[in-house]
């Protein structure tokens, strides 16, 4: 426990967490193949010898667009999407988020993932018996959120930091193609714990821009083959 006890603090934030993220996405994943193949087998039906690349990207920018919209009311429909992050003058850290609760001591902590961009926040908080995973996000497919409560959850990890900063090391994110758009960005693990690395974390960030690349290609030109196969010939 730190040296120093940290002042009672509460932080409430609109957010997900990510099982109701992955619900959310879920869900959109067969209006999106019936956008998809609906818009194409009418272009066809109507246009034979339109060009299967144009469609592709046809297809795509309405799917994406429709997606948009339609994880926007998703999210609406979700009631209660408040986070209560406390923290109070014994170090101890009380989470709560819908029905579930936590309560623990600051030294319960062991991993603390907090990723992202500008206008998104992975933020990950582990224990030997807990994994919290929370979402706060402003973006097209993560619009659950403001940008007051990201800057709220960015307050409440500059809160933490001190203590970070004592009892933790921070992971090397080798891979990392852009700079950090926020502060406090990074992995930090305590630092009783041993730092381990994955095969996709050894990889330098130039090799992880080459597998990206390499598989959409792959992923564009599987497209165009089955629609020449099924609409063009």
């Amino acid at each position: 426990m730190s040296a120093e006890k940290m002042p009672h603090k509460e932080f409430r934030f609109q957010g997900l967490d990510a099982r109701t993220e992955w619900k959310t996405a879920l869900l959109l994943f067969i209006p999106a193949i019936v956008i998809m193949l609906g818009f194409l087998f009418l272009l066809y039906h109507f246009f034979p010898q339109f060009h299967p690349l144009s469609a592709t990207i046809g297809a795509g920018t309405l799917t994406a667009t429709s997606m948009i919209l339609l994880h926007q009311q998703l999210v609406k429909r979700i009631k209660d999407r408040t986070w209560t992050i406390i923290i109070d003058e014994s170090d101890m850290l009380e989470i709560s988020f819908q029905q579930y609760h936590y309560r623990f001591p600051l030294t319960d902590l062991v991993t603390i993932k907090n990723l992202g961009n500008v206008d998104l926040r992975y933020l990950t908080l582990m224990t030997k018996t807990a994994v919290i995973k929370i979402r706060v996000g402003n973006a097209a497919f993560a619009s659950f959120s403001s940008t007051q409560d990201i800057q709220t959850l960015d307050t409440f990890i500059a809160h933490l930091k001190p203590y970070l900063d004592q009892h933790f090391n921070t992971k090397i994110l080798r891979n990392r193609i852009t700079p950090p758009g926020f502060p406090n960005y990074g992995v930090y693990v305590v630092k009783t714990e041993q730092i381990r690395y994955s095969l996709l974390n050894k990889l330098e960030a130039w090799q992880v821009i080459l597998l990206v690349f390499v598989s959409g290609v792959l992923l564009l030109v599987s497209i165009m083959l089955l629609l020449e196969h099924f609409f063009l010939d």
